[in-house]
């Protein structure tokens, strides 16, 4: 074991922030000129309401939350509620802010 002093080990802390930060700057510029390539988990967004072939649609796959298909579909978070609670929309409350479809 070493006899590292207190000063000693902070200025190892120090240096090797100093080195994330040089690997961040990098990073920043070599990403800054052009948009970011989007993934395949990159869900597509659609502006205003949704009707329920599009609400069923998004959750063909798995479950959402209210708030990350409000997102998508770039409305309120209490008007997709709305949306999502209607009777005919084929679409059930599977708790605590979750829907998927009615089985």
């Amino acid at each position: 074991m070493s006899n590292l002093t207190p000063v000693e080990i902070a200025r190892w802390f120090r240096s090797q922030a100093q080195v994330f930060n040089e690997m961040a700057a990098t990073i920043e510029r070599t990403f800054s000129n052009g948009a970011p390539v989007p993934s395949k988990d990159t869900l597509p967004r659609f502006e205003g309401p949704p009707d329920s072939a599009a609400l069923r649609q998004a959750l063909s796959e798995k479950a959402r939350r209210t708030t990350d298909l409000a997102d998508q579909f770039s409305i309120p978070r209490a008007d997709m509620e709305k949306l999502l609670a209607h009777p005919e929309s084929g679409i059930e409350h599977a708790g605590r802010g979750w829907w998927k479809l009615k089985t």
